[in-house]
């Protein structure tokens, strides 16, 4: 009987009876399995890391830039948005959003 290969490594115990088999020729066979075991790896391009870097900087962002909220909410309070320029002027950002 030939010697059967297992993860790339051939072994011998297969050549013998069951009975035939000691356990220093398990242990043996076993190490030399688990030795010739291969990780897994992946290898990212610099493109690829830097990317990664900055998905990390964004999730730390605060999803509402508060002072930006604050600051609307100020001006809305003092009256500042309530001109007719201001008014044409929101008008056609949302013309040119939306159509």
């Amino acid at each position: 009987m030939e010697p059967k290969k297992i993860n790339g490594v051939f072994h011998s115990l297969n050549n013998k009876n069951i009975e035939e088999i000691t356990k220093k020729e398990i242990k043996r066979e076993l190490l030399k399995l688990s030795s010739s075991k291969k990780e897994d790896k992946i290898d990212l391009s610099e493109v690829a890391r830097k990317i990664l870097d900055y998905v990390e900087v964004v999730k730390k962002l605060p999803d509402v830039r508060e002072e930006k909220v604050k600051e609307v909410m100020e001006k809305i309070s003092d009256g500042a948005y309530e001109s007719k320029e201001v008014l044409e002027e929101t008008l056609e950002k949302i013309i040119e959003e939306f159509f």
